[in-house]
């Protein structure tokens, strides 16, 4: 509600676009502009996070592994998002594997 309260407000003012680097840097010269970006940005980020942790409780991943990946999602955002994707990779292939290990064994 916030972003869309300050963009609603900057929008009669708006210099720039997001077409070219430049145009964007135009926009963010005006302050509200800013704070509507990271006002986006965080609430971007927060949400990516809290479906890190969701997941990662669903997928029994220890919270010691999620952590570093929410810090860098808050950071850098696509750094933690890929480094949360690539330790789900490897818990849930290894549940997978110790899984179809145990239907193998008792079939035999």
């Amino acid at each position: 509600m916030v972003y869309i309260a300050l963009v609603a407000n900057v929008i009669p003012d708006w210099n720039g676009s997001f077409s070219t680097l430049d145009g964007v840097a135009q926009l963010f010269a005006n302050r509200w502009m800013l704070l509507a970006g990271w006002t986006h940005y965080l609430a971007f980020e927060l949400f990516i996070g809290s479906w890190q942790v969701r997941d990662s409780q669903r997928n029994n991943i220890p919270h010691r592994f999620v952590v570093p990946c929410l810090v860098l999602t808050l950071l850098f955002g696509p750094a933690g998002f890929v480094a949360y994707f690539c330790i789900r990779r490897g818990f849930v292939g290894r549940d997978s594997i110790v899984h179809a290990t145990n239907i193998e064994a008792e079939g035999t």
